[in-house]
């Protein structure tokens, strides 16, 4: 029979009748098979460091949300450039229209070059 053992896992595996050498054997097995309590620390650590913290989460939701904002401005303003410039548009052609009929006369008083002549 082993000796008494301190080791709750030495403990167990003395009362299933095993000699020592195999008892010492399976100890070594299961200390290898679970994590040492430094290896879990560690572990702990690495998550911690590389994974986000609930503030800084929060900042960057705060973030986005504010830059949502800056953008739906950003296209109302968008809009009223590509209105103002439809406008312009819109503006020259009449104007261009609307001197068409004196640069004929000027053509016809001064003489010149017909456009459609210059085609």
């Amino acid at each position: 029979m082993a000796p008494e053992n301190t080791n709750p896992l030495g403990q167990l595996f003395s009362r299933l009748g095993l000699p020592t050498d195999q008892i010492a054997a399976l100890q070594q097995q299961f200390t290898r098979a679970l994590l040492p309590s430094e290896q879990l620390q560690t572990m702990r650590d690495l998550l911690s460091t590389f994974s986000p913290s609930l503030d800084q989460l929060s900042s960057i939701s705060r973030q986005i949300e504010t830059q949502r904002t800056q953008l739906e401005a950003m296209i109302g303003q968008l809009d009223e450039m590509e209105a103002t410039l439809e406008r312009l548009a819109a503006t020259a052609e009449q104007l261009h229209h609307m001197q068409e009929p004196f640069q004929r006369l000027t053509r016809v008083f001064l003489g010149g070059d017909d456009p459609a002549d210059a085609q």
